[in-house]
Parts: structure tokens; sequence; C-alpha cells
């Protein structure tokens, strides 16, 4: 952090393997959950890493539920109660407490092209790092 002050290179967020703890969706609200109609899954449990980031995984997604559409993320959030983020497979987003997220990205190219270089450029960062 003191590096990105210095140089004045903006704001990242740091996620400690040895702190971090995993967020999850409740078994009486899971089981709920699973007979909405339209109702994907918990996004936790939808992507796959290495053993040793699972904390992260789920500190970052495990309360975040997947819905097929706004229409059916709405449901999902009235039935939680808006104690989770729910997230369509648009990109739209109820936001736990109910606000929503959404609309349309008009440079999504440019913005993937760029992260994809930002990918690439920190994936070889870290092979020098770990050698």
């Amino acid at each position: 952090i003191a590096f990105l002050k210095q140089r004045q290179l903006g704001r990242a967020t740091f996620l400690p393997l040895d702190v971090i703890r995993g967020r999850n969706i409740p078994d009486h609200d899971k089981r709920m959950i699973e007979s909405i109609e339209g109702f994907v899954g918990v996004a936790a449990e939808l992507v796959s890493c290495e053993p040793r980031y699972s904390s992260i995984i789920n500190n970052l997604l495990g309360n975040v539920l997947l819905a097929e559409t706004l229409e059916h993320a709405n449901r999902i959030a009235a039935k939680c109660q808006y104690r989770f983020r729910v997230v369509t497979l648009e990109g739209d987003v109820v936001n736990a407490g109910g606000s929503m997220t959404g609309g349309s990205l008009q440079k999504k190219g440019a913005n993937l092209l760029g992260r994809q270089r930002q990918i690439e450029q920190l994936s070889e960062e870290l092979k020098t790092t770990d050698d």
C-alpha cells in the first residue's frame, strides 16, 4: 500500500490468505433458495481454484447468488429479504439491501482486452516472484 501511495499508482485491495475467512449462505436459506425458479447456484460453488485460495473465493463469492434473469434475481432477493447479493447471467446485480445495478457497457471489448493484457502482465510478475 505504501508503494502505491508513494508512486500514486491508485488503490488495490489485498486479501491475506492467513486472515481472510469465507462467507456462506446458511443451510436453511440455501434450501429455500434452491427451489426458486431461475436460481443457478451460489457463485463460490460455481468456480474452481487451488485449495489454498478457497477462503478467498468463499469470502468474495460465498454469499453471492446467481440467477438466470433480473426478474428471477428480484424474486430470489425478495425471498431472502434482500440479505444477499444476486447477480444475473448478464451481469445485472440486485445488491443486499435492494439497490440494483445494471445496463450496458459501451466499450466492453476494449475493457476485456485491457484486462487480458493486465492478467498476462501480472502472471509474468508472479512467475518472477515465485522463482
